[in-house]
């Protein structure tokens, strides 16, 4: 039987930075997508009416995610890989109840000659 869990999640977040190896990206920027997933246990019973409701203490506050994400999209970066890697870390280090979940950051429009469409780096914690 799996264990009960929530997953909170940010959605198509999209953000003006400038990851990249190469000079033009550091200095133009690109536009990117993040999407974000953590998963965090859910109370083994699910409140009776009678009981009180959950609160903001037993779960994670979607803005502070956007923060964390928001802070380290602003760090030019030259692989996404490493902004992911980050962006886990700085989670799983604020926010000890979570037990897994992924971070996916997606260059809208990367400057490889001919492609037509995005590319992107999805990192699984």
């Amino acid at each position: 039987m799996m264990t009960p869990q929530f997953d909170i999640s940010l959605r198509d977040v999209r953000f003006r930075a400038r990851h990249g190896v190469f000079a033009q990206e550091r200095t133009l920027g690109n536009d990117f997508i993040v999407n974000l997933s953590v998963s965090i246990p859910a109370p083994q019973t699910i409140p009776h009416p009678a009981t009180p409701e959950m609160d903001l203490s037993d779960t994670i506050s979607y803005a502070d995610l956007y923060e964390i994400v928001r802070k380290e999209m602003n760090i030019p970066t030259p692989l996404l890989e490493s902004v992911c890697l980050r962006i886990a870390a700085q989670i799983t280090a604020s926010f000890p109840i979570v037990t897994g979940g992924y971070v996916e950051i997606t260059k809208i429009a990367p400057p490889i000659s001919g492609i037509d469409g995005s590319c992107s780096v999805k990192y699984h914690f």
